[in-house]
């Protein structure tokens, strides 16, 4: 495995290998100057020398080096974290690079170039070769690996998702990397999670596969951005998602229950907001910005994202049953594509079973590419039983869209406008707890201003 090379006038010669010794030998014109590269393997240890300007001796004479390949080994141990997003190939300490060797479960080989054990850490980044990647990517960063058994054993306590903390409600799983938003889905239930830092997915470069969120996902206000799926959205669905925002993205579907921030059912979802397009090409599909099929409760959201589906596209939801949906709003075009009547919503697609939705607007295109029933706040509502629409706005542009295209089952549509600047027709902002559109829920607006959530 080892290379061993000279490079001389532009070109690179190599070392013949002298096995009966343990030696390598180049013969080499007397006189002249070469760079020396020498890459070699000894055990499991990478190491390299160079050397630049390197002059020739005499006819006849020879230039002798003895290579250095002491090592030292160090044992990593890292909690609950078994591998189960890939093992552990490399570690850097304070910018050295070693290579790590699993022993068994969570320990590991750090195998360190030299004879010096580490005396302290300040800083260690955890690489994994990555099982869905298949690829080295970095697990974390950490400033918590604490040396003892003097100084041979690293320990770096991790869940099983590869991250700090504990998963309690006072120490919550901390999310870093885009593996371990990966490692959300892994033993998750009872757990809690709290994002860190702005999440770059792009290094997952064939496919997002959704995970399950755990008790309660906070992505404090952090941004998840360049998400790519063919599967669905960030989560699939469980407990309650909050402070969640996926900036950017392409998600793009053959399949059912498909929304940015969760596919399906979940208890709760606030302060979230989409930002990717979604599209859909199953006959029976429910897409939405936040939600695509649940019960869950909704409330302060948004969404910009582009979504069209073959059914149930809706700027906040897709399809939903019992669910209650307030203080959302949606910017992004929604578009129907089914060859069949079917329904398309700016907030939601398809508000049915006892459903409720109060204060929301659609400031978002809807249009249709076939025959689509077509609602600038919702599709239909009252599907199964009877639902409650109330002090919703949206906009009409259309002469094929209505503010709420179906109403099935009797059920209560109150105080739903169309947005009118010019005759005075918009929501009216107050200073003020409670229900409504108040400073309790959105940033301060006049007329003609479309509302902004008051964590926005």
């Amino acid at each position: 495995g080892s290379t061993l090379t000279v490079t001389s006038g532009g070109k690179n010669y190599t070392f013949n290998a002298q096995s009966t010794d343990k030696r390598y030998r180049m013969m080499l014109k007397p006189g002249t100057t070469v760079d020396l590269k020498l890459n070699y393997i000894v055990g499991e240890t990478d190491y390299a020398y160079t050397e630049t300007g390197v002059a020739m001796p005499a006819a006849g004479k020879y230039l002798h080096y003895d290579l250095k390949c002491t090592q030292t080994n160090v044992t990593l141990s890292t909690g609950s974290y078994t591998g189960a997003l890939g093992d552990i190939v490399r570690v850097v300490m304070d910018g050295n690079s070693c290579k790590a060797v699993k022993q068994n479960n969570n320990t590991y080989k750090i195998i360190i170039p030299g004879s010096n054990s580490p005396v302290a850490i300040n800083k260690m980044e955890l690489y994994i070769s990555d099982n869905q990647e298949n690829k080295e990517v970095r697990l974390l960063t950490t400033t918590n690996a604490a040396l003892s058994d003097s100084n041979s054993k690293i320990t770096v306590s991790l869940g099983a998702g590869g991250m700090e903390g504990a998963g309690s409600q006072s120490s919550p799983y901390q999310v870093t990397t885009p593996v371990q938003l990966r490692g959300v889905g892994i033993s998750n239930s009872g757990k809690y999670y709290s994002q860190m830092n702005d999440i770059n997915i792009s290094e997952y470069t064939t496919d997002w596969r959704s995970v399950g969120n755990g008790t309660l996902y906070d992505g404090n206000h952090k941004k998840v951005t360049n998400f790519k799926s063919n599967h669905g959205g960030i989560f699939t669905g469980g407990g309650t998602i909050q402070n969640v925002h996926l900036a950017s993205g392409e998600i793009i579907v053959v399949g059912l229950k498909v929304g940015g921030i969760s596919n399906g059912n979940a208890t709760k979802i606030s302060n979230c907001s989409n930002g990717a397009s979604i599209t859909a090409t199953a006959t029976n599909g429910e897409i939405g910005g936040i939600l695509g099929y649940g019960t869950a409760i909704i409330e302060h959201c948004k969404n910009t994202g582009a979504i069209s589906s073959e059914r149930n596209a809706g700027g906040i939801a897709g399809y939903t049953a019992g669910a209650t949906i307030r203080y959302c709003y949606n910017t992004g075009t929604i578009t129907g594509n089914n060859t069949d009547v079917d329904v398309c919503g700016g907030v939601c697609s398809t508000l049915g079973t006892n459903g409720t939705m109060e204060y929301c607007y659609n400031a978002g295109e809807i249009k249709r590419a076939t025959v689509v029933k077509m609602g600038s706040v919702i599709g239909r509502i009252g599907f199964l039983s009877k639902s409650t629409c109330k002090n919703c706005w949206g906009t009409i542009t259309d002469s094929n869209v209505s503010l709420i295209a179906d109403n099935q089952n009797s059920s209560t549509v109150t105080n739903v406008n169309q947005f009118d600047s010019a005759n005075g027709k918009w929501p009216v902002y107050s200073s003020g707890n409670g229900d409504g559109w108040t400073s309790d829920h959105w940033k301060s607006f006049g007329n003609g201003d479309y509302p902004q959530l008051y964590w926005e």
